[in-house]
């Protein structure tokens, strides 16, 4: 029968790879935040580094602070994305996962 230390200790070590890779992979990922029905788009890599900004020509008729809040809102918009696709990777790869068995509570 295997040490449960080193079971654990070799699950973490494949997490640690498989998070690397994922991380690695980031600049490949592409998340576009809108607002205004569209009318402002933000794309970012996974990073978290904007990439482009689209904007519609009609919001330049518009007040400043219209402009604004839109940016900042498709900003905000892109990162969520952003972040529900790092929490629903994290929590992919740490499904497998089982130590309550393998440290024989089960």
């Amino acid at each position: 029968m295997s040490n449960p230390l080193n079971q654990i200790l070799e699950q973490a070590k494949a997490l640690q790879s498989k998070i690397s890779e994922k991380q690695q992979n980031l600049d490949k990922v592409f998340f576009t935040g809108e607002a205004g029905a569209g009318m402002v788009k933000i794309t970012i890599n996974g990073h978290n580094q904007a990439l482009s900004i689209d904007i519609d020509d009609a919001l330049f008729q518009e007040k400043k602070t219209v402009l604004q809040d839109l940016l900042v809102s498709a900003i905000n918009d892109a990162h969520e994305k952003s972040k529900n696709h790092n929490q629903s990777n994290l929590a992919n790869l740490t499904a497998g996962l089982d130590l309550d068995k393998i440290m024989g509570f089960k």
